[in-house]
């Protein structure tokens, strides 16, 4: 058995006949709307029957007064925001963006009920005049007039910003409070947020790294200020995507900013920097460090290059050591051991430091290929090496040497073999 309405429930009937003509109706109408709307805004809705105030709304737009009641609402509204502008305005710095973020809840709880009352002017009028929907129009008229007010926009942005650097240097700040506050200014457009925060949240960003990297520059070795970029990097991308409407990848421009004072204009210093660059790293294997330099110079354009061509001149350097040392012409053997030594250094630091980049192990092949035809007897010391690993191999199977023993003299006889490829 069917149920009839439940009681209390907002039910909307048709008409049985068309509502008598009143040339004073609009007038009336709208007076009605008007006392019942600044109820709404009062917070003592809870008398008002919101059926009928929607069957007026409705005779309204049906008798063809949609524009009066349009512009009549709009101008309420704007009304209204000036009224909540004075209040706004008048509240110290300290507790604005408080003030702000209630009477931006308050209003648009506000507009949510107006919007029901008028519902049948959004779903007729408002699209056939292309008009903006009255929830929309109550934002825009909010934002025109109290946000965007002179007395009002600077200070928002400017507590904002405040409040970023305060947590940037440290301290402990309302995220929440934050959070509303940009999420209002991007209910109202991405253009208002664009213009009213995002812009000048990048802007100054790119100073207050700009200056942090100075500082750590000169303070800090490059591990050091690796560790602390990689840090700063990450709180960043934490506060970004906590408490702001902007997204950390996007094309906003924060990260890049943010990537481009901490790391793409410190990368020339890092690696040069004396004791601590990536001479030293390489030297002292140290992967960890290694590692965190490529993750972090892969951030910006042309950042693993520098790494790439700082590895080559390395690699270069050490083997022309080898290959013009008079000491090692007088053993064969010991040269190309020296070089097999290099590689692999250097294929063990590509594999675990520098995600095995394979742009990394062409750059020290191409290496190897220029300092090991630097010496014309190159290909007779690999061939005498090859040729002690093969006699080494013939003792070992002969003694029956045990499995790793010979297994280890293959490894030697590939790794020289390695050398001979890179001969021309």
């Amino acid at each position: 058995m069917s149920q009839g309405p439940r009681k209390g429930a907002f039910v909307i009937h048709a008409f049985k006949s068309a509502p008598p003509k009143d040339s004073d109706m609009p007038h009336k109408h709208w007076g009605k709307l008007r006392d019942a709307i600044m109820q709404i805004f009062n917070e003592n809705a809870g008398e008002l029957s919101f059926e009928e105030l929607y069957r007026t709304g409705y005779n309204m737009v049906l008798h063809k007064f949609g524009d009066f009641l349009y512009s009549n609402v709009e101008n309420l509204l704007t009304e209204r925001s000036k009224e909540l502008c004075e209040v706004v305005a008048k509240t110290p710095d300290e507790m604005l963006l408080q003030e702000v973020k209630k009477t931006w809840h308050d209003h648009k709880r506000s507009l949510t009920m107006v919007r029901d009352i008028l519902m049948y002017m959004d779903r007729t009028y408002v699209k056939q005049n292309q008009k903006r929907p009255v929830f929309e129009m109550g934002l825009n008229v909010f934002c025109q007039n109290c946000t965007r007010s002179p007395r009002v926009k600077d200070r928002i942005k400017n507590l904002l910003l405040q409040l970023i650097q305060q947590e940037r240097d440290g301290e402990k700040v309302d995220r929440n409070l934050i959070r509303c506050t940009t999420q209002m200014l991007l209910d109202m457009g991405k253009v208002v947020y664009a213009e009213d925060f995002e812009r000048p949240f990048v802007e100054s960003s790119q100073h207050y790294y700009m200056v942090e990297a100075q500082r750590l520059i000169q303070a800090s070795s490059t591990p050091e200020y690796l560790r602390r970029a990689e840090q700063r990097l990450n709180e960043e991308a934490d506060r970004v995507t906590a408490c702001l409407s902007t997204e950390w990848g996007s094309g906003s421009g924060i990260r890049s900013t943010v990537e481009a004072e901490l790391v793409g204009k410190q990368m020339e210093a890092l690696l040069v920097k004396e004791g601590s660059g990536i001479v030293h790293l390489l030297e002292e294997d140290k992967l960890e460090d290694l590692r965190r330099m490529f993750e972090l110079f892969s951030r910006v354009s042309g950042g693993p290059q520098l790494i790439e061509d700082a590895l080559a001149d390395r690699v270069s350097q050490q083997g022309r050591e080898v290959v013009e040392s008079a000491e090692n012409q007088t053993d064969p053997v010991g040269y190309v051991k020296k070089l097999i030594g290099i590689k692999d250094q250097y294929d063990y630091i590509i594999r675990h430091a520098f995600r095995d980049d394979k742009a990394f192990t062409n750059r020290l092949h191409k290496s190897f290929e220029v300092f090991v035809n630097l010496n014309a007897r190159s290909p007779e010391y690999i061939s005498l090496a090859m040729d002690a690993h093969l006699r080494g191999q013939r003792k070992a199977a002969a003694g029956a040497a045990a499995a790793s023993d010979e297994q280890q003299v293959e490894v030697q006889l590939e790794k020289a073999l390695q050398m001979f490829r890179f001969l021309q």
